[in-house]
Order: C-alpha cells, then structure tokens, then sequence
C-alpha cells in the first residue's frame, strides 16, 4: 500500500510551464524578426537618399537569429534592386558570424540554379540577383579567398544570360552598367569571357531588334 500511495502522489510533468516557455521563446522571435525587418526597411529608404552606413546598423541586426538574417537579405535582395549593395555590405559587416555567411552563399547559389525560374517570373528580380552577385563576389574574397571562387562562374553565367536570352533595354542598361563599373575586376577573373560580354554589347548597339533608350546607348558605346 506504501508503494501504491509514493507512486500516486509522485510529481508529475510541468507541461504548463514547458508550453509557457515555448510561447515566449515563439513571440520573442516573431518580435526579432519584426525588429529586424523594420531595421532591414529603415536601411533600404535610406539608401533612396545616398549612401547608408550600414556598420552602423549592424550591430543592432546582429542581435537577431543568423537564419533570420540571411533569410531577409535574401528576400530583399530579390525585391529591392538597393540591396544589391546593402546586403553585401551587412554580410562584410558581420563576416566573423559564419552561420549568416554561409546561409546568404548559401542562397546565392540557390538563387544561381533557379535562375531561369527566377528570370521567368520577373525580369527585375533577375537583375537584381546579378547586381548582387556582383557585389558579394568581392565581399567572399576578402572573407575566404577559396570559397569565393564558387561565385565566379555563377557571376558570368548570370551575365551572359542578360545579353543571350532575349534582352531587352533593361538587361542591356544592367549588363552595361557592370560593365563600367567593374570591368576591370571582370577581365582580371576571366578575360575571355568579360570580351566575349563586351562583344555582346557592341552588337546589340548596331542591332535594330531592341528598342534603346538614350541613357542605355550611352552605356553600350562606353562599354564598346
């Protein structure tokens, strides 16, 4: 009988206090990453304005989950051509926190072997991964020259595509925009394919198959 009773009045599970602890732990992250897309929204109207100094916001963003992080990048990389440059420039930032690294190359390379899907579904989109890609190539090298060199056939692949599949005046003012701007870094990691791009271009400027604007033909005659 002795053992009948210890047994009935044993202790039993806290499963009240379990399911408390996880609620919190849910709305505590719900809130960080509600904190960490205003902040991510704050940078991005910023940057409408000029140049944004995104080391001053890191240490703010750094206090959210890694996953979360890479997660928002990736999605805003995608949706607002000035995360192109914003998001590289957090990555750098936070280079020492190898879980965000790695998750935003991580979605990088993802976003490289569905980017047909992701050039069907929005043109944009697809031009802003490339611009991003562009910018994270320089970012990985100063973090880990090797595993910066997975980028470098994604990066010109990607940008053969905006001048071999059917451009029009936007792929062209995006390709030649990289052009001018990073040109020399291109040729320096694969001269013969950054001439093969710039030959592009010089057909597509005598070519009466795409409808210019001025500001794109600029471009086009400084690539060529």
């Amino acid at each position: 009988m002795s053992n009948i009773k210890s047994l009935s009045h044993s202790p039993r599970p806290q499963t009240g206090n379990y399911q408390n602890n996880l609620k919190f732990r849910q709305n505590q992250l719900k809130a960080e990453e509600e904190r960490l897309n205003n902040l991510l929204s704050s940078i991005g109207h910023l940057s409408a304005y000029g140049d944004v100094p995104v080391y001053a916001f890191s240490t703010l963003i750094s206090t959210a989950p890694p996953q979360a992080i890479a997660e928002h990048l990736h999605q805003r990389w995608l949706a607002d051509q000035n995360f192109s440059l914003i998001a590289p420039k957090i990555v750098y930032q936070m280079s020492d926190n190898v879980t965000v690294c790695s998750q935003v190359l991580s979605f990088a390379l993802r976003d490289f072997n569905t980017r047909h899907d992701i050039r069907k579904q929005s043109r944009a989109m697809f031009r802003n991964f490339v611009c991003t890609l562009v910018e994270l190539y320089p970012v990985y090298r100063k973090i880990d020259k090797c595993l910066s060199a997975c980028l470098i056939d994604p990066l010109f692949r990607c940008l053969k595509m905006l001048v071999s599949e059917d451009p029009d005046d936007r792929d062209l003012h995006c390709l030649a925009n990289v052009i001018v701007n990073y040109g020399q870094q291109l040729s320096l990691l694969n001269n013969s394919e950054c001439e093969r791009l710039i030959m592009a271009c010089r057909r597509w400027l005598c070519s009466n198959n795409i409808m210019i604007e001025e500001e794109t033909k600029r471009l086009l005659m400084i690539v060529g």
